[in-house]
């Protein structure tokens, strides 16, 4: 998955290739119950599932880190 561009034509997520991913949207969504993360339209509202996850573990006190699942 290296591009989310939404069906109002703003691009959501975009992978580089060089170890970079931008992700840009209102505010992320993480759903336990579905186990998946989701991307929120800054235009339009709708909602994108993106490859992104909570790390199980913190890496310091209290601080949780993203993983980006490579789908």
């Amino acid at each position: 998955m290296s591009e989310i561009v939404c069906k109002c034509g703003v691009l959501i997520m975009k992978s580089y290739g060089n170890g970079k991913t931008k992700i840009r949207s209102k505010i992320l969504v993480f759903d336990d119950s579905l186990n998946k993360s989701f991307a929120v339209c800054r235009s339009c509202g709708e909602e994108h599932e993106v490859p992104v996850k909570i790390g199980p573990q913190p890496i310091a006190r209290s601080i949780s880190h993203f993983i980006f699942d490579k789908k």
